[in-house]
Parts: C-alpha cells; structure tokens; sequence
C-alpha cells in the first residue's frame, strides 16, 4: 500500500567524491531533501577546495625544455579574482602533487627541481575566494634529447608543392628540422616548423622534378636521428591555349613574324602587335577586352613615304615599341625584310605614330632608315645602351637592327631627322637573326648591345665614347664550332635570372637542338655553358616568370614544332625539361607579357602558319 504523499519523505544519497587536492583525498556526502540542503553542502564543498567553481581555468600551458635539469612553464590567465595559482607535476607514472603556488598575476614559472632524462607532466588550478577551478590542460616535456619521428610520407600537391606528414614520437620536441634534396642529390635545404606538428607543405618547387624530403626533432639537448625519407614527384601545371589569331580565315592566309608589345597608341592600354608576310595585313594591333576577347586592328599605315618603300609589298620581320625620339611619346618601329614582288630590292625600318586628326585615328610613318644594303631584317628593338666613360646611365633611346649582310645598325633620332650608321666596323661574317640591349657584366651595370649570327657566334658591343653616337667595341663572347645538320644557326637570344640567384645571364639557341647560357665570370671572360638538348633545331627562346611558382624559366621552340620549358634545379647543375605544348607551323617568336592587361604574365608565340597563340600556366 502506498504511503499518503503528505508525508514529508527525507531522502539521503550517499555520494563519494575523489576530488585530489595533489596532498590527500576527500570523502563528503551531500544530502539532498528540503531548506537547500543540496545549495548548502555545494558551496561548503568549494569553498574547501572539494568541488570545482564554475569558473574557468587557466589555459594554455605550456612547458618548455631550458635543459638537463629546468622545464618551464608559461600559460594565460582566464580566471575572474584569482587570488593564487596551484602549480602541479607529475613524474611519468607517478601521482601529482603541488610543486609551488605562483601569484594571481604569473604567467610563467621555471620548475628547477628535474632531473635528466625523465618525463614531467604539469597542470594548474587557479584559487578564488569561491573555492579551486577545475584543472588547466596538460603539458609535457622530457629532460633528454628527443625521439626520432617516423612514418614521414609525401605527395604532390601541385606543380609547384608537396605535402608532407610524419608520425610525432617526442614530447619535449622545440621542433621539427624538414630537409629537401632534389632527386636522389644531396640535402641543401631546410626548414623549420613548430613543435608538435605532424604536416608541412613545401612550396616554390619546380613542376613534375622528384624531390626527397627526411625530418628529425630537436631541442636544447641535441636532435634525434633522422626519419625515414620520402621522394615525390610534384606534378605538370595545366596549360590553357588560347587563340588570339588564326590567318586561315583571311582572303591570302599568312605568316606571323616578331611580336612587340606596349601603348602603341599612347592610351595606357598595353598591345600587342605583329608583322605578317602579306601585301594586305602587313602590320596588326591585338587588344585584349574583359568579357569581349581579343580584337584585332590593321595597324598598316595610310600612307608611304615612296622614296624609302616603293610599296607596302614587303615581309615585316620584327616589330619594337619605345620612346624613339626622347620626347615621352612611344612609337611602333617596323623592320622589312624580302618584298613579295620584284620591284624591290632594299629592305628598311619605319616608325608607325598613332595619331588622332579630328575624330578619326590614323597611322603615319616617318623615316628611320632610308638606305640599306640587306635585302632582309630579322630584328629590331629600341633600346638606350650605357656609354662606358659616362657616370651613369646614358637614356637616350635609339632604334638596333640587324640584317642578313653582316650588319648591326643603330638609328638615332636628332635636330629633326635619324641618323643611322654601322656600330660594327669589322662586321660580322654571317647572317645577323637577334638583337638585345642588357646589362649582363659583373664589372658594372652598363647596359650593351648583344647580337646573335648563323656562324655560331655572339658578339658584345660596347659604347665606349659619348661624345660620339659611332664609337662602339665589338667583342665576340661565345663561339659554338658543333657541326650537325642543321648547322649551328643562332635563331635568338634572351636574357634572365634563369637560375634564380639574381645573377641575370644570355641565353641562346642553336640548330643543334641546345640552349646555351652565357654568365659572365670576369670583366673580359665569359662561361659558356650547354643547358640542354631538345633534339631539334630552335627557332625561337625567351625566358621570363609565367608559372604560379614565381620562377623564371626558359621557354623554346623547335623545328619539330615542340615547345619546351627548361627549369633550374636548385641545389644540381642542371635544367629540367619539359614539354608543354605543340604548333601546327614552326615558331618565328616567342614573348612574355601581361597581354591581358591583368598583372598576369603568359607566353605568347607567333607561328609561320599564321597562328599568334596565348599559353597561361595554372
């Protein structure tokens, strides 16, 4: 039968609690029933330090090996009105107990009382007038040298990064030492991460190039031995191909020659254009427009000056943008090689001015060069070489050209008309392909002017004098005797920090499918050093920073229609190469600009099958 529910029922559970104080352990009952008996017996057991306040504890601790015999210990206060913090350890093992009792307003504390190679783990309570928090989180450390990690494996996480992970051992590790070597070579590289980390992804590597990686941990006391390695392959980057133009769809399909790219038309919009080998597209603007793609612009002038061009029936060879006449304003500057039709028998370089008449833009083209013995021009570029006897830099800005007869022409804008004369006095003895203005010494930082010849050579020249615009040195820096068919033709040169160590070197390619790199050593002496084969004969090379790694690299085509990138590998003596892409027709040039006006740098070719392609890297 139940009893009447009038009865005051007095109910009493027997609880124990364990609650280590580091010193002894306590038993209480708490009573539960009516008046807050169950209040009451809550707040007596934390104003003893029985119950845990709802408070929080400190945080964050942290213990630091110092050495043999010192750990320390740092940590954040989160306790509201502490008036005391309990410092407790624990031998591994063992049971806490309280080691010292630090001031409201500690932060750290150095425990001098370990010994050597044994393990301590610390935590700590915060006392308030209420009563003790509950406890901090744990920390340990180790007074020896710390255990080796192990299980370290990797995988590629891109063209250019590698993640790596390995199994931590340790406790009293200050961090981790990750050491790289490329391929199978010797460890040149390093770097450090913090304590308890079991990843790391290495960046700014070279795409689809093995990499082999080891790690250990180290303290005060010394590093533990080294963990198993790991070699990975990073991967290729994706190259998108974009087509800015295909000359299949004009009336007479053509060939695209020497690309040049800048503000022809003095708008702050960046272009690019190009010389083609028909009588009717002869010269052409490409502008890049978000959303609308590439627009292509006949560039051709209106009218020609018919004492220095019979007709506009001539190949334009290469193409250059500068400040020609030093007056701030830049121009197009054209070099003509072979007519189309017989009744021309010279060839010439012209400056295109974008004007604007009223409401309609218009090309003109005064002279620059009225008389030439070539009948073809393969180069031309503006540039404003340093004279040697100045004390520093002379800008003046003056048009180079090179022909298919021995000659190296610099032309020179003054009271009103260009001048144009021969900087090569002994003259070359074989067809001139390129030309460049750099400054490449490791005596000074003249700027000079570097040319390129089918027989194998490249030649430095120097302007020594300025008070005359004719006084220029020519030195040979490179002779290349390889004998294979085809014959070691210099197809172009370029010039970069391709090895990234800041020292900038020339670049240049031979029919005998090799990249040659040209560093100069000593004010007289260079080193002519073969980077690599590409089987087939180059027709054309540039090197400059297209890849998301920020690296520069070189970037060539051959006659097989292949196109390569070669990439320094850090720590060998050796590029990388790897091919990341084909024409249809052999490459007549290769650039590196910011085509798009959007910061990013891409690699764009100009092929003899009337194709002027855009490669971005991702």
């Amino acid at each position: 039968m139940k009893k009447a529910l009038f009865v005051s029922l007095f109910l009493l559970f027997l609880i124990t609690l364990l609650i280590s104080t580091g010193e002894k352990a306590h038993s209480f009952f708490v009573g539960f029933g009516s008046g807050g008996a169950v209040s009451n017996t809550i707040k007596d057991g934390q104003s003893k330090g029985l119950i845990p306040i709802d408070a929080p504890p400190p945080g964050n601790l942290s213990a630091a090996l110092i050495g043999w015999t010192e750990i320390d210990l740092s940590w954040q206060n989160n306790t509201p009105g502490q008036t005391n913090i309990i410092i407790q350890r624990q031998l591994w093992g063992g049971s806490y107990t309280t080691i010292a009792t630090a001031a409201p307003s500690a932060t750290s504390y150095a425990d001098n009382l370990v010994t050597a190679n044994n393990t301590y783990i610390y935590r700590l309570r915060a006392i308030t007038p209420a009563g003790l928090t509950k406890v901090s989180n744990e920390d340990t450390n180790m007074t020896a040298p710390p255990t080796a990690p192990t299980n370290l494996t990797g995988a590629s996480a891109g063209a250019s990064s590698v993640s790596l992970y390995w199994t931590v051992n340790s406790v009293n590790e200050a961090g981790f030492y990750i050491e790289l070597a490329v391929g199978s070579g010797t460890f040149s590289s390093t770097v450090t991460v913090a304590r308890k980390s079991a990843a790391y992804t290495w960046t700014g590597l070279l795409q689809n190039s093995p990499y082999t990686f080891r790690t250990r941990a180290f303290n005060v006391l010394g590093n533990s031995v080294y963990s198993n390695t790991t070699t990975v392959t990073t991967s290729l980057y994706t190259w998108n191909v974009a087509t800015v133009c295909n000359t299949s769809s004009f009336t007479n399909p053509v060939a695209l020659y020497k690309m040049a790219f800048g503000n022809g038309r003095n708008d702050a919009t960046n272009r690019i254009y190009c010389g083609l080998n028909s009588p009717v597209y002869s010269v052409k603007e490409f502008t890049y427009a978000y959303g609308a793609g590439w627009a292509m612009t006949d560039a051709t002038p209106v009218s020609i000056n018919s004492t220095r061009i019979t007709t506009w029936n001539s190949i334009v060879r290469a193409i250059a943008i500068g400040n020609t006449k030093n007056d701030g304003t830049p121009r197009l500057v054209y070099a003509l090689g072979t007519s189309l039709t017989s009744n021309i028998g010279t060839s010439a370089v012209g400056e295109i001015n974008y004007n604007l008449a009223g409401h309609t833009f218009i090309w003109t083209t005064p002279a620059v060069s009225t008389t030439r013995s070539g009948n073809l021009n393969h180069d031309v570029i503006v540039a404003s070489p340093d004279a040697t006897d100045a004390a520093g830099p002379t800008i003046i800005n003056k048009v180079f050209s090179v022909d298919d007869l021995t000659k190296v022409y610099q032309s020179y804008y003054t009271t009103g008309v260009y001048g144009e004369v021969s900087i090569n006095s002994t003259g070359m003895t074989n067809k001139n392909y390129s030309v460049l203005c750099d400054s490449l010494k490791t005596s000074d930082t003249k700027k000079r002017i570097y040319a390129a010849a089918d027989n194998g050579k490249v030649y430095e020249y120097t302007w020594t004098s300025s008070a005359t615009v004719t006084n220029f040195t020519e030195t040979t820096i490179a002779t290349n005797s390889i004998s294979i068919s085809p014959s070691t033709t210099l197809k172009t040169l370029t010039t970069g920090t391709c090895r990234n160590d800041g020292v900038k070197r020339l670049y240049y390619g031979g029919g005998d499918g090799h990249v040659y790199e040209l560093t100069s050593t000593s004010p007289t002496a260079w080193t002519n050093t073969d980077s690599g084969s590409l089987t087939n004969a180059i027709t054309a090379i540039v090197a400059g920073n297209v890849t998301p790694d920020g690296y520069v690299n070189i970037y060539a085509a051959t006659t097989n229609r292949d196109i390569f990138q070669l990439s320094w590998l850090s720590g060998t003596s050796e590029y990388s190469i790897v091919r990341i892409g084909g024409t249809t027709g052999w490459v007549n040039d290769m650039q590196i600009f910011a085509g798009r006006n959007d910061g990013t740098s891409r690699l764009y070719l100009s092929t003899d099958d009337g194709y002027l392609l855009e490669y971005t890297a991702q």
